[in-house]
This record gives C-alpha cells, sequence and structure tokens, in this order.
C-alpha cells in the first residue's frame, strides 16, 4: 500500500511526473486540456499518472464456489436442463430401431450432433472463465449452428488425443482384459493414458486462444503452451484428468442405479443433468487458467495486467491559480527537431530518433509534439505497428488520451490485417469508454473488432465488455 507523500495517514492513487511526491485525492487536482482529463499535483502543478498494481487473480480453486454458485442459480440450472434435455433427446433418437442400411450412418451423425452441442457449450465456459467469468455463459453468447459443428469437430480432434493412441496400442498388441483392474497392471497402457491425460488439456487450450485446428494438431504449439507454464499446466492437467477418471466411475454408478428405471425420456434428462457438473468444472478449471496466465499466454501485455492501486479515486484538490501555467514533464524534454520546408532524410531520421527517445523516456508531451511535426511535414513515425502502440500507451499516461485513441485508430486502419489491428482496435475503444467518457464510440469500436476479428482472443474480451455495457 502506497502511502501520500504529504499525508502519510492517506492512501495515495498518484505519482507526480514532475516533482514524484505521491498524491492522495486531496493532493490531486482535476484538470481538462484540448477534451483530455487530466490530473495535476496541487504543490507543483505537474502530471500526474495513476498508480498502479499487477492484477491480483485468485486460483480456480478460490473461483469454484462462485462458479458452482453461478450454475446451481435458477438461470444455471435453467442452462443445463435444457441443455441436458437436448442431449437427452438426441440420445434417444440416436438409439432409435430403423430400418434400412442407414441406421449406422443416422446413428452416426446424431452421435456427432450431441457431441457437437455438448462441446460447443463446453467451449463457452472455456472461454467464460478465460475472460475472467465466473458464471455461466450469457445466451447471447451461443453459437450458431455452423459454429456448433466446426467447435464439434475441434473438439473431437483434441479429445481424439486420449483415446487414439489406446485404440491403436489394443489393435496392434491383441491384449485381453478380462476385468478394468487389468488395465492397470499393464505399464504401456497406463504411460499411454498418462501422457494422453497431460496432453489433451494443452490440445483444448490451444483450441480456445487460437481458434485453429491447424494449431491445435501441431504438437508443438501444445507442447509451448505447456512449457510457458510448466507448473500451472501440469496441476491443471491433473486436476482435470481426476475430474474425467471421477466423471466416467460417476456415470458407471447412475448406469447400474438409475438408467435401471424405467421412465422413457424422465430419467436420461436427469442422468444428462447430472453428468454435465464434472466435465463443465473441468472446463472452467482450463478456462481459469487461461486468464491466470494471460500474459505468458500472449494475450495480454505486461501493462494490460495492472490495475489501479486505488480504484475509483477521484482528484478533490483544487490548483493554486499561478500553478495552472505549466505543463513541464517529470523528466528534461526531448528537444523538438525543426524541420523546414525541404526537409531532409537525415532530419526526418533524426526526428524519428527523438521521438523513439521521448517514447522510451516516457515523455508524452514530447512525443506528441514531435510525432505533430513529422505528420505535418509528411513524415512517417518511423515505428512499426507495436512501437506506436507503445507509443499510445505513454500518450495515455501523460493525459493525452484523446491523441492515444487516435493513433490507435491510425494503426488498425494502416494495417488492418496486420497482427496487431486487433489490439489497437481494442485499446482505441478502452480509451473512448473508460477515459474519454464516450462509451457510444466505444461500443462501436468493440462491435467492429467483434464482426472484423471474430476469432481473434481481443474480440471475446470485447464481447465480454459489450455484454457487461449492456450493448
Amino acid at each position: 500500500m502506497t502511502t501520500c507523500t504529504l499525508h502519510r495517514n492517506a492512501r495515495a492513487a498518484w505519482r507526480c511526473n514532475k516533482c514524484q511526491s505521491f498524491l492522495c485525492p486531496s493532493c490531486a487536482a482535476p484538470d481538462e486540456r484540448f477534451g483530455s482529463k487530466l490530473v495535476r499535483c496541487v504543490q507543483c502543478g505537474g502530471l500526474a499518472e495513476l498508480l498502479m498494481e499487477k492484477k491480483e487473480i485468485k486460483s480456480y480453486w478460490g473461483m469454484l464456489p462462485a462458479f458452482y454458485k453461478g450454475m446451481f442459480s435458477v438461470s444455471g440450472l435453467t442452462q443445463l436442463a435444457v441443455l441436458g434435455g437436448f442431449l437427452a433427446i438426441l440420445a434417444w433418437v440416436g438409439r432409435m430401431p430403423l430400418l434400412g442400411g442407414i441406421t449406422m450412418f443416422l446413428n452416426i451423425a446424431v452421435l456427432f450432433v450431441y457431441v457437437a452441442v455438448f462441446a460447443s457449450y463446453y467451449f463457452l465456459i472455456v472461454r467464460q472463465a478465460s475472460l475472467g467469468e465466473e458464471t455461466l455463459p450469457e445466451r447471447d453468447n451461443f453459437a450458431e449452428i455452423g459454429e456448433v459443428l466446426l467447435t464439434g469437430i475441434r473438439f473431437v480432434l483434441a479429445v481424439a488425443f486420449l483415446w487414439v493412441p489406446v485404440l491403436i496400442y489394443l489393435w496392434n498388441t491383441n491384449m485381453q482384459y478380462a476385468e478394468v483392474m487389468d488395465f492397470l497392471k499393464d505399464p504401456f497402457l497406463v504411460i499411454i493414458l498418462l501422457v494422453s491425460f497431460l496432453y489433451v488439456p494443452g490440445a483444448i487450450i490451444t483450441t480456445a486462444i487460437s481458434e485453429s485446428m491447424f494449431a491445435m494438431l501441431n504438437p508443438a504449439n501444445v507442447i509451448l503452451i505447456a512449457f510457458r507454464v510448466p507448473r500451472d499446466y501440469i496441476v491443471t492437467a491433473v486436476v482435470w484428468g481426476l475430474l474425467h477418471v471421477i466423471q466416467v466411475l460417476f456415470k458407471g454408478l447412475l448406469g447400474v442405479t438409475l438408467l435401471r428405471i424405467e421412465v422413457p425420456l424422465l430419467i436420461p434428462f436427469v442422468y444428462e443433468v447430472l453428468t454435465l457438473v464434472l466435465p463443465l468444472t473441468g472446463a472452467f478449471v482450463l478456462g481459469w487458467m487461461i486468464y491466470q496466465n494471460e500474459e505468458a499466454f500472449g494475450l495480454l501485455g505486461s501493462k494490460d495486467m495492472m490495475v489501479p492501486e486505488l480504484p475509483n479515486a477521484m482528484p478533490t484538490g483544487v490548483m493554486p491559480v499561478a500553478e495552472l501555467v505549466t505543463d513541464e514533464p517529470s523528466q528534461a524534454p526531448v528537444e523538438p527537431i525543426e524541420l523546414d520546408e525541404s526537409v531532409s532524410e537525415a532530419a526526418g531520421e533524426e526526428a524519428q530518433a527523438s521521438l523513439r527517445q521521448a517514447v522510451e523516456a516516457g515523455d508524452g508531451q514530447s512525443a506528441q509534439v514531435l510525432l505533430a511535426r513529422l505528420k505535418a511535414k509528411g513524415l512517417p513515425s518511423g515505428m512499426d505497428a507495436q512501437a506506436e502502440l507503445t507509443l499510445a500507451a505513454v500518450l495515455g499516461r501523460s493525459g493525452l488520451v484523446m491523441e492515444a485513441a487516435q493513433l490507435c485508430r491510425e494503426v488498425a486502419e494502416r494495417e488492418p490485417e496486420g497482427p496487431f489491428a486487433a489490439r489497437a482496435i481494442f485499446t482505441a475503444a478502452r480509451l473512448a469508454t473508460e477515459q474519454l467518457g464516450r462509451k457510444d464510440q466505444g461500443v462501436a469500436l468493440y462491435r467492429y473488432l467483434v464482426e472484423k476479428y471474430p476469432r481473434d482472443p481481443y474480440a471475446e474480451r470485447a464481447r465480454g465488455i459489450l455484454t457487461k455495457l449492456g450493448a
């Protein structure tokens, strides 16, 4: 906890860029320049930055009670009932005796639809948890039929890594197992099962992150996921595996008890609902593991993992009139390069170098001056898209929120198919809604992001924000 430099009993929410003092709300004064809301130090008039700290994320162990609370709420039970009922109908249709040679084909088709519907909801849980949501998906998140079938294919391929190696081994060895325990006496089969249970969670995580079947089918991507967070991955894989082992035992127990009651549709419906709890818990565990390690998986930058030390703090201080004229940055400003009309290539490169220096120094005021002068002369910034997003972050922290949002939009418009376009649009939308107070503009950008890049991880985050905004 950071305390105010002048008021030791008060928590600080900002730090002055000029005098480096920590500021509580009474030591910080609101200001507005060119449509941007700023915070200034009452003592010296310097611009103040929010104090940030790394976001604290509870483990999935700590979040499971909240997840179960949502699952067993009225809304959650309604979802489980609808899903369980649909799966029960599909299972019943799949067992119907049909005439002719199409029986096997129809049974396989119904079985695939069953798996696709279950898999679609399973991945919705994974995605919801990967966004930090402990509740079940909202109705608006449900996929269309084409997306459901595609998700089913991805899920079948991901889980195939679990049962296909076992089938291949049993086919080639012609081993005979009289009892279930005989499986455990075969060391090679046990090794195959253990490796598969360690691999499949990574395949599902890769699918959820990349939305690509090709990425999931590449073992290198799955192994990379595991090596990025080895400890968390191994623990999560073991938990996921245990949940599914318990699920198999639980289904077997229900099979010899509940399913013996001859009540068509009702008992299968209860069976399907009860057997959803453990798999969906596994989906939540995988999704929350993604959320805990977003930075390691490349879904967020290190700055995106930061939150204000004192949320909702509002500056209440009053600036002395004489201090309102100062705009001096915290560090010595980078001297802008004067460019004449016949600017040379060397002068342009020097200005671009000065701009990069200003960004490295965190001097948003000088960076903005240099960027404006380069644009006035028709010269580029000399930065790639990633560096320009860093520049936008520096501008935002210096109170130049409008300029930061505009730069993000320019990055996206200049390279609409580039790797940073979605991130740029997301950042511009967040600045518009959270700092500029332009909700309509931010919502429009979030919607554009979802429509233009529907499979990008930032589009998933945008959907979650749109839901929270009621848009």
